[in-house]
């Protein structure tokens, strides 16, 4: 439910934040509502196609968001996971380029 209200907030719109309840009452949970069209939000009730395009907008915002925060790294470091044999740090070290010499040579 914060979800829904974070998006009405967001776009400091409360007639947008007014739809949280409807949300809630059709069972749309997070997962539910990242993958919702303009036509589910239409057969919701929602009825502004104005109303329906920022919904979408925040609700790809709030995927940003949450992508975000699943691929940002943990504040503390926590216990290791496995056994040291499948852990282990390998440094590679990759030189690229090509050597030019410039110079007279002697033509036979």
């Amino acid at each position: 439910f914060l979800w829904v209200e974070h998006i009405g907030i967001q776009v400091g719109n409360r007639t947008i934040s007014n739809y949280a309840q409807l949300f809630v009452d059709n069972n749309i949970n997070g997962k539910r509502l990242l993958v919702l069209t303009i036509d589910d939000l239409k057969d919701l009730g929602i009825q502004s196609l104005g109303y329906r395009l920022e919904i979408l907008d925040q609700i790809s915002k709030l995927q940003s968001e949450n992508d975000l925060m699943l691929h940002f790294p943990p504040l503390e470091k926590g216990e290791e996971v496995g056994d040291e044999r499948s852990q282990r740090m390998v440094t590679l070290t990759l030189m690229f380029g090509n050597h030019c010499r410039i110079g007279r040579t002697e033509q036979v």
